[in-house]
């Protein structure tokens, strides 16, 4: 019998068998993929030698090299020695800024009685000049003398002592009750001064200091020169112009006033 030709079912089924399948494939090699796949998962969990594993949220907050400087940086500015450091700073700037205000007030309060004593003084002028006094402290209020020695003194200079002016210090003696002479502080005052000008008592060269004669040693003891029974000069005449008021004291009468304020 002549042979026949295959037919093209028959062919298909040829090809078919010979080419192998996709599916059969993936089949064959799922095995295997499988199997390498979970021996590199077990590589991959088995660490080397000095070899560090590192969870992945871990790895994450790992900063890089900028970042490590940045927060470096933060950290010096938040740490207690730089926070510590900087509080020393503020302080002493705080310091000078208070010292600065204390010399600024001193310098306005010194501006300010400045001007208020530049004020009273053009008022006072606007009022019509400086403030007259009132007598001179109690100094021209007549006294009565209380020494028999002064009061003998003045009776017997009275009319030959005058003032710088050439005008005589008293005119006219007055008493009191008690047959005391009255004076006041000031005419006594120019009375001893006219005195020691009018007998020429000015030998020193300080000119302010009076050669005493036996007239004032015996108004003024207390400032007259004092020897012992030898003759030896204890203590140095001293009798100043600006002593006189103050050794007049003893010659005339403290009145309530004086009393008063002293």
């Amino acid at each position: 019998m002549p042979s026949r030709k295959p037919t093209v079912s028959t062919a298909v089924a040829a090809t078919t068998v010979a080419t192998p399948s996709p599916i059969a494939e993936k089949v064959e090699k799922a095995p295997k993929a499988e199997k390498a796949e979970k021996a590199e998962k077990v590589e991959k969990k088995i660490p080397k030698k000095d070899e560090v594993i590192i969870p992945t949220a871990a790895a994450a907050a790992i900063p890089t090299e900028d970042e490590t400087d940045a927060e470096v940086a933060t950290e010096d500015e938040n740490s207690v020695e730089f926070m510590f450091k900087r509080c020393l700073q503020m302080g002493k700037a705080l310091s000078e800024d208070i010292t600065a205000y204390q010399q600024y007030v001193k310098k306005l309060h010194k501006a300010y009685t400045q001007e208020q004593k530049r004020t009273a003084k053009m008022s006072q002028k606007s009022a019509g000049g400086k403030k007259k006094r009132s007598g001179t402290n109690g100094l021209d209020k007549l006294i009565p003398i209380q020494t028999p020695d002064f009061q003998g003194f003045v009776e017997k200079n009275y009319q030959n002592l005058k003032d710088k002016d050439g005008n005589q210090i008293i005119t006219e003696l007055t008493y009191d009750g008690e047959n005391a002479l009255l004076i006041s502080r000031k005419s006594a005052l120019k009375i001893i001064t006219a005195y020691v000008k009018a007998n020429n008592m000015q030998k020193y060269d300080d000119k302010k200091r009076i050669a005493m004669d036996a007239t004032l040693k015996k108004l003024f003891p207390d400032h007259a020169e004092k020897k012992d029974k030898s003759g030896k000069v204890i203590k140095e005449e001293e009798f100043f112009f600006y002593s006189i008021m103050g050794a007049l004291s003893k010659h005339l009468k403290k009145d309530d006033a004086t009393e008063a304020t002293a």
